[in-house]
Order: structure tokens, then C-alpha cells, then sequence
């Protein structure tokens, strides 16, 4: 069993490697002059239009729904306070908090209120959490990343991770339908099996279920006592019966918990029955 895989390797496992449009990747960094972190830029060359990430919390491209890629927080920044300025006209005495005050300086001084982001993604569907990476972390390979809610103001970023992290739990939760069945659509359109066990009443019952397929219980635990997600999933992969493992355990206690194989078309079930 191998359970340490990026999510670039997971993606390559999956042959998921042919991009649609790798010009949009070029045109970002053309169009803000800017670098893109390598494990960034690698990932997304498999990602972009793919239909594997189309209700993802990434921004891809081509998604179902709006077209979505990233952009900074100054261009969204100046979009809103464009809107502002129809009503300030009217009701000048709204005119005030952050954006009053970024509109009283030129863009290139807005860098003495508010730090500027890379914004890559937000929850899909309810959009109410954005996803950036600060501009000047960008030179990175792999860098921290950046929360902002809505309601909070746009200038209020707090860390949540490493960007390595975010990717790889982004694509388990794809992989395992965590909110949308997208993962297992793409899997059988590219040739693979998607099977779930699920029902356990105990985490006993379940982890013994996990070692009787030859997971080693020590070294998940060790990725979900990593994880700081809200799902701690854990992950690995049989090489010789080239079968990819994930586990989902969302609430013990109430039994919320799955374990996921995903494996060739073309070979026995994994398990016929649980």
C-alpha cells in the first residue's frame, strides 16, 4: 500500500492528464504579471475545463455553472466599488468603510490599507468562503492559503493550510461525492469502478472492515490527525491490485462513515457485498 500521494499523483493515477485549454494558466499570468506556484501551476494544467472539477471549491475554468477562474482582490475590490458609486451619489452618507476609503486612493496605494490575494476558489454552490493566496507568496512552491467569509470585511483573511493540503482534500472530496455525485460521473466516463461501503454502527466495526482489506489503521489515523478539515479523510492506494482507497469519516459517532474503492472497469468488484 502507498499512502503518501499528492494530488497531482492521484490525478495521474486516475489518467485524468489531458487538459483542454492550457492557454488559460499562460493568459493569468500575462494578465497580473505574476508567477504561479509550481505544485499550483502543475495541478492546474490537469485541472482546467476538466469535468472531474465542475462543482469543485476550485476554480477550474469551465465549471457546471459560471465560468470561474481566478482573479486578485484588487480587480474585485475595484468591480464592487464601481457598483458603489451609483448609490453614493444618491446616499452620500453610505459612503463610507473600506471601500469609501480605497476609492479616495489610487489602485497601486491601495497596498498601504489591504494586502492583495490571489482569490483560487470559494465553497461551490453557496459561495459564502472565498480561497485566496497573498500575491507576494506566489514566488512559493507550496504556499499558505488564506480564508475570507462573506460578511467579514474583504480585508479579514485568516490561514488555513498549506496549498498542498487544500488540493488533496478538494480532490478526495470529489472523488468520494461529498456533495454532488460529479466524482463518481467522471471516474465511470473515464473507465473506472466507484463502489461504497457504508452502514458501519461502530468505528470499531468500520476500521476493522478498512484492515480487512489490507490498510494499515496506523498510518491513517496519522493523516487524519493531520487534516484540519472539517472531514478528516485518509487515502491509499494498492498498487498491485491498482485499487485507490479513501476513507470518509464525518461523524463517528453517528455512524457517518464510508470507505470508497475506486478501481478499473475492467477487474472484480472489490467487495460484492457488505
Amino acid at each position: 500500500m502507498e499512502y503518501h500521494l499528492t494530488a497531482l499523483e492521484i490525478l495521474h493515477l486516475l489518467e485524468f492528464t489531458v487538459s483542454a485549454n492550457k492557454d488559460r494558466l499562460k493568459n493569468l499570468k500575462q494578465q497580473y504579471e505574476i508567477p504561479l506556484p509550481k505544485l499550483y501551476e502543475d495541478f492546474m494544467e490537469l485541472a482546467v475545463d476538466c469535468p472531474l472539477f465542475e462543482t469543485a471549491n476550485l476554480w477550474v475554468g469551465k465549471m457546471a455553472g459560471p465560468s470561474m477562474f481566478p482573479y486578485t482582490l484588487y480587480d474585485c475590490l475595484e468591480e464592487d466599488i464601481e457598483s458603489e458609486k451609483e448609490w453614493w451619489e444618491k446616499h452620500p452618507e453610505d459612503r463610507k468603510g473600506l471601500y469609501a476609503e480605497l476609492a479616495e486612493k489610487p489602485k497601486e496605494h491601495w497596498q498601504d490599507i489591504l494586502k492583495n490575494y490571489l482569490i483560487f476558489g470559494s465553497d461551490y454552490g453557496a459561495g459564502i468562503v472565498q480561497f485566496g493566496i497573498l500575491m507576494k507568496d506566489l514566488v512559493q512552491n507550496d504556499p499558505s492559503f488564506y480564508v475570507n467569509w462573506e460578511g467579514n470585511d474583504k480585508s479579514v483573511w485568516k490561514y488555513a493550510g498549506k496549498l498542498s493540503d487544500f488540493l488533496l482534500h478538494e480532490l478526495l472530496a470529489i472523488l468520494t461525492n461529498e456533495d454532488y455525485e460529479t466524482g463518481e460521473e467522471a471516474l465511470e466516463d473515464q473507465g473506472w469502478k466507484w463502489e461504497e461501503a457504508e452502514g458501519f454502527t461502530s468505528e470499531t466495526q468500520f476500521y476493522a472492515f478498512c484492515e480487512e482489506q489490507g490498510i494499515d489503521l496506523d498510518e491513517i489515523k496519522k493523516q487524519q490527525e493531520v487534516c484540519s478539515f472539517t472531514t478528516p479523510f485518509f487515502y491509499c492506494y494498492d498498487k498491485e491490485n491498482k485499487i485507490l482507497y479513501i476513507g470518509s469519516v464525518q461523524d463517528a459517532e453517528e455512524g457517518r462513515m464510508a470507505l470508497y474503492a475506486i478501481s478499473p472497469e475492467s477487474s472484480d468488484y472489490v467487495w460484492e457485498e457488505i
